[in-house]
């Protein structure tokens, strides 16, 4: 599942003039469009996968617009054959804006909205086998004698010095 769609970046591409202008970023194909999508959510998937299982089932709004916005952004690379992008460009200023809230999400300084009940979480199927059935360590080794309470309480006497405690 695509965290956006190919009319969210044309949009994000040309979103005052005709969408499907073929003079401009907005007019590549629909083909080329999703390569930068999946170019886009491979860059999100990677950042954010310390914080949450990649990729997202639900698409929070947030992680969905920085993948509109870095996609347009390779786009516009793609159509300017790599000429860089002026400064004032709005796909260049929604790019800047994407990569400082991926940064954020990344760190955890913005919180990611991602809804996980604890039965989707991941559940351990390990299982601890104890290979070793005997009594690992004895009473005497640890220093522990019978007291007088029927439990069990330091040995005064120190068996490797040889003196009471």
């Amino acid at each position: 599942m695509s965290y956006c769609t190919v009319a969210d970046v044309r949009g994000a591409l040309d979103p005052d003039g005709d969408p499907s202008d073929p003079t401009s970023a907005a007019g590549q194909s629909d083909a080329a469009l999703t390569a930068h999508i999946a170019e886009a959510q491979a860059e999100v998937d990677a950042r954010l996968a310390a914080r949450a299982t990649m990729p997202l089932a639900t698409v929070p709004t947030l992680v969905a617009n920085i993948t509109r916005d870095i996609a347009a952004y390779l786009a516009m690379l793609t159509y300017r054959k790599g000429d860089p992008i002026p400064q004032g460009d709005t796909v260049a200023a929604r790019y800047a804006r994407a990569q400082q809230l991926l940064a954020g999400l990344q760190s955890g300084e913005i919180p990611l909205d991602i809804a996980t009940a604890p039965a989707e979480q991941a559940v351990s199927q390990d299982t601890v086998v104890n290979a070793y059935d005997g009594a690992l360590f004895q009473q005497s080794e640890l220093g522990l004698v019978p007291t007088t309470g029927g439990g069990y309480g330091q040995d005064p006497w120190n068996h490797r010095s040889g003196q009471w405690i």
